[in-house]
């Protein structure tokens, strides 16, 4: 059973308009700030703040230090697509993150492994288990909306690895899960938002939605309309799920 906490003011980053365009659509203006990159409504209880921060660590580790210390957000969640990492893992699958870390930060021989920060003894920076759980929940309930989208889709309590690259090769997927063998997905954001909450002492999680495999096939077009058309939707889904259950 999910322990439930509540939370006032939900931080969400997000790289691209494509990810969360259904969200921002079907918001009414009269509950909604915006502010350049960032977007703020209310549901139900709670404040949920949107900050489109552009792809990237860089881009989302300061969307994560702007929603912490400029808009007072108590949890943060990365919301978008991902590539899969495990064969068993196919399009419109979602992952829920347990924990992630950066692929492509690398201090060995200072370290005995790639991945690992400073002051940290292992690669994988874990996540708010409760909010976690509480994610997984709203998305199944989402599932059920988007049913005809997401046929035969799965919820998955994982590893993400995030870097600053589009990984589309096998021995770039090779060199990540030689890190951390069990990791599900990869991205180019949550890594570095779960340093920022890590050091802010903020709860996190990540909500990811595989719109391809990682590999020779992917296709930025083919990409882009998945994440539009069929993440979007289910995005904006579990969102208004989690507010209306806070």
């Amino acid at each position: 059973m999910v322990n439930k906490v509540s939370f006032e003011r939900l931080g969400i980053v997000v790289a691209m308009d494509q990810e969360i365009a259904h969200f921002l659509g079907d918001l009414s203006n009269e509950f909604v700030t915006s502010t350049g990159p960032t977007l703020e409504t209310m549901i139900a209880t709670l404040s949920i703040v949107v900050y489109r921060c552009g792809i990237g660590k860089v881009n989302a580790a300061l969307a994560a230090t702007r929603l912490i210390d400029k808009f007072g957000c108590d949890a943060i969640l990365v919301v978008g697509i991902s590539g899969s990492l495990d064969p068993f893992i196919g399009l419109g699958d979602v992952v829920v993150a347990s924990g992630a870390f950066q692929h492509d930060f690398d201090l060995r021989p200072i370290h005995k492994s790639a991945g690992i920060l400073p002051g940290c003894e292992i690669p994988v920076i874990d996540s708010d288990s409760h909010l976690s759980e509480r994610i997984v929940t709203a998305a199944m309930g989402a599932f059920l909306t988007f049913e005809s989208q997401l046929v035969g889709s799965q919820i998955l309590l994982g590893t993400v690895a995030s870097g600053d690259q589009i990984i589309a090769t096998d021995q770039d997927k090779n060199s990540i899960l030689n890190i951390v063998r069990d990791t599900l997905c990869v991205d180019m954001e949550t890594g570095a938002v779960a340093q920022i909450c890590k050091s802010a002492l903020v709860p996190w999680t990540a909500l990811r939605v595989i719109s391809d495999f990682a590999d020779s096939n992917f296709d930025p077009e083919s990409v882009l309309r998945f994440a539009r058309q069929d993440a979007s939707p289910f995005i904006s889904a579990t969102l208004t799920a989690f507010a209306n259950d806070n």
